[in-house]
């Protein structure tokens, strides 16, 4: 008999859409953290996401994470997930700052 692991108890708790999310934040998380998230803690910051910019698309995220690679948008290790905001609100304005 199959025993779910942690990992797959907490992708249970999400929808298909924070799934998404966590995909693309495990993308960022094995390029940019200076310590890697735990499973745990990567549920927490798509929660969080979730619940702070719900238009927010994991396609939004692809770009903004694109964005970091690229150097679109500079990556900040010491500010977490507030990278994802500033990056989502410099994404919506089509990269431009005023």
């Amino acid at each position: 008999m199959d025993h779910p692991t942690k990992q797959d108890q907490s992708i249970k708790k999400l929808t298909d859409s924070q799934i998404e999310l966590a995909f693309e934040l495990e993308q960022l998380n094995e390029i940019y953290a200076p310590f890697k998230l735990s499973d745990s803690d990567i549920e927490r910051w798509v929660k969080r996401i979730s619940e702070v910019s719900p238009e927010l698309t994991p396609k939004d995220l692809a770009a903004i994470v694109y964005g970091f690679i690229t150097g679109k948008y500079i990556f900040n290790k010491n500010i977490g997930i507030a990278n994802i905001f500033i990056g989502y609100a410099k994404h919506k304005l089509k990269g431009m700052v005023y």
